[in-house]
């Protein structure tokens, strides 16, 4: 995706993504390639480094937020599943 797209769904200024794609472009986890159709654009990519590095660490996350959860007693989940569904109707509200 072009920067501007990354920069959207990420909800952060295109500047950033600029910024933060030349260390990932230097460190190997990501290439620039020519936009398809706009000469003036660049499409951003993932290496096969960085879709592995990605997928590490969303293990990673999801791993650690599973042992998290695990230590709630059945009032707390409770009250987070509650708070997760008031959260999601105001995600719904604001997209």
């Amino acid at each position: 995706m072009t920067t501007g797209e990354l920069a959207a769904r990420e909800r952060i200024k295109p500047p950033s993504v600029s910024r933060s794609s030349h260390a990932l472009v230097e460190s190997g986890l990501m290439r620039r390639e020519p936009h398809p159709t706009d000469g003036r654009q660049v499409v951003l990519q993932l290496t096969d480094a960085g879709t592995a590095t990605a997928r590490q660490e969303v293990a990673a996350r999801e791993i650690a937020l599973a042992e998290q959860l695990d230590e709630l007693t059945p009032q707390q989940r409770e009250t987070l599943a509650a708070a997760a569904r008031i959260l999601t109707e105001i995600v719904e509200r604001v997209d």
